[in-house]
């Protein structure tokens, strides 16, 4: 059915719309939580409240040096 193709097609671009605005969220966050940690990726993790393993994966994902 055509409609369903359109529909589907609509609901894709509409999930992959949401990934990048939730990338592009987590990304100025991490940004502005590293300015405010000087840098210091340990300050940086606690004020983001995860674990430093996780925020260097997150930089290596999004492409934070």
């Amino acid at each position: 059915n055509e409609d369903r193709a359109v529909y589907r097609q609509v609901l894709q671009e509409q999930i992959v719309g949401l990934k990048a605005a939730a990338q592009d969220a987590e990304y100025e966050i991490i940004v502005q939580t590293l300015q405010k940690a000087k840098y210091n990726k340990s300050k940086a993790a606690d004020l983001l409240g995860i674990d430093r393993k996780t925020l260097y994966n997150k930089l290596k994902k999004l492409g934070i040096e």
